[in-house]
């Protein structure tokens, strides 16, 4: 219980800047939900293609969790991977295979929508 508290207390120091703390908090949020989500699918048997897909993501943004709050931390570089592995690749993936309009991709897309306009700037966000 103290290492995470430890880890909660580093993520939301005061002398990061607000965005930095709404990307940790964004992807804090999706990561439990993604862990969440993954165990789902596996007891579900949803099938492989969903399986690797949500854990290819959970991956991603563990990875960009620790980049963006590691040492020197980089957290617009951990967004942009974010943003552009959900929206380029994960998503349009789990659309297809999942049953394209009538599924519930639609909303993962908005969700990748906001994450981008929350939490990147200028050219990085278009």
């Amino acid at each position: 219980m103290k290492k995470l508290k430890s880890i909660m207390a580093r993520m939301f120091r005061e002398d990061l800047e607000i965005q930095h703390k709404l990307l940790n908090l964004m992807m804090s949020t999706i990561f439990i939900g993604g862990l969440i989500s993954l165990f789902i699918t596996v007891f579900l048997h949803q099938g492989a293609e969903v399986n690797i897909s949500v854990g290819f993501m959970v991956t991603v943004i563990g990875t960009a969790l620790w980049l963006a709050n590691k040492r020197n931390g980089h957290p617009r570089v951990a967004a942009f991977i974010v943003v552009f592995a959900a929206n380029m690749f994960v998503f349009p993936f789990m659309y297809f295979t999942s049953g394209g309009i009538s599924s519930g991709m639609p909303v993962w897309f908005l969700l990748g929508l906001t994450f981008s306009w929350l939490l990147l700037k200028g050219k990085m966000c278009t």
